[in-house]
């Protein structure tokens, strides 16, 4: 194997990987949680040239119920292929109590003898294991297609199997075979039943321990956070008085300005009404001295117009007589005429 630190790692996969494999493979994204710890949002962030290396990142939530850190390691499947797991490799992530994200470095082994040079998965399994990794603390499946390796790799072919000569054989009592079997499994059983009593009250005296302390540091964390929210809201009152004060003296001072502005305006109103007021009574004034002269000049025209009449009627009278007088001269010169022509006449 050309990356030798992977080793170790591909074992533990491989053994996770065994005990997992009974478990049926989701389509969709799903996420088991035991607690308050969960694995989520898991996206590609880089690929080498190669297609060899892949670096994953996952956002993470860890209660840290199973102790103050716990560790990440993610499994590559796929639901056609079950036993692709054991050809990557990937280094355990650390993370502690609380929520982020964190990058997971994944490598397939495509230069093993009998591992394919290029592949296809469409499936990553990340476990959250207890800092030991002894159990799972939470597990998350994703669909996720990821095409590995290089198609132009040269495969490394699988070493031929290795034969073992055939023992003879030898005779053996089945009866004792089958008790010394029996036996050998009642004592594996029992082995298995009390180092899983051991782990589980070793995780539940841990769990319990880190409950513990999970409260101290919470009840710390709330006893901090309620003198904060004091502290916060303390200034902001204060800060809310300070800008009370100054809004209401800002308002005073507005209240102040706009009651000046309405005296200086109503004497300005009060001024210009007292000129419209003289305007009107001169204006007045002169309507009514320009009324009088008015009259007055009716009055002589009408005088005038009287007078003038007056002297057309004497005039006219005047006329009249003369007139009369002439016309009655015209008779009187007729008739003297007339007698005259009469007595010429008679004579």
């Amino acid at each position: 194997m050309n990356q030798p630190k992977y080793c170790c790692l591909a074992l533990l996969m491989l053994q996770i990987a065994a005990s997992l494999s009974a478990q049926p493979i989701l389509i969709q994204p799903q996420t088991q949680n035991f607690g308050g710890s969960s694995l989520s949002n898991i996206r590609i962030r880089n690929q080498s040239a190669d297609g060899a290396e892949v670096i994953l990142m996952v956002d993470f939530a860890y209660d840290g119920i199973s102790g103050p850190s716990a560790r990440l390691l993610p499994v590559i499947t796929d639901k056609k292929q079950p036993k692709v797991s054991s050809w990557f490799g990937s280094d355990p992530v650390t993370i502690g109590t609380g929520h982020g994200t964190v990058s997971l470095k994944v490598r397939f082994f495509n230069d093993d003898p009998g591992v394919p040079p290029e592949l296809t998965t469409d499936h990553i399994k990340v476990l959250m294991l207890t800092d030991g990794g002894s159990s799972i603390i939470s597990q998350g499946l994703f669909a996720k297609t990821i095409k590995w390796g290089d198609p132009n790799a040269k495969p490394v072919p699988a070493p031929p199997p290795i034969r073992f000569a055939e023992k003879e054989a030898v005779p053996v009592d089945e009866k004792a075979k089958e008790e010394a079997q029996a036996k050998a499994l009642e004592e594996a059983r029992l082995k298995t039943e009390a180092e899983a009593k051991a782990r589980v009250e070793a995780e539940a005296k841990a769990k319990e321990e880190a409950r513990v302390r999970a409260e101290a540091q919470e009840k710390a964390r709330q006893e901090a956070e309620a003198q904060r929210l004091m502290a916060e809201q303390k200034a902001k009152a204060e800060a809310a008085e300070k800008a009370r004060l100054e809004a209401e003296a800002q308002r005073l001072a507005q209240e102040k300005a706009e009651a000046q502005a309405r005296e200086e305006a109503r004497l300005k109103a009060e001024a210009k009404e007292k000129a419209r007021q003289e305007d009107v009574a001169k204006q007045l004034a002169e309507e009514k001295a320009k009324a009088v002269a008015e009259a007055k000049a009716l009055e002589q025209a009408r005088l005038k117009a009287e007078a003038e009449a007056k002297a057309r009627e004497e005039a006219r009278l005047k006329a009249e007589a003369e007139e009369k007088a002439r016309q009655e001269a015209v008779a009187k010169q007729l008739a003297e005429e007339k007698a005259r022509a009469e007595a010429e006449a008679k004579v």
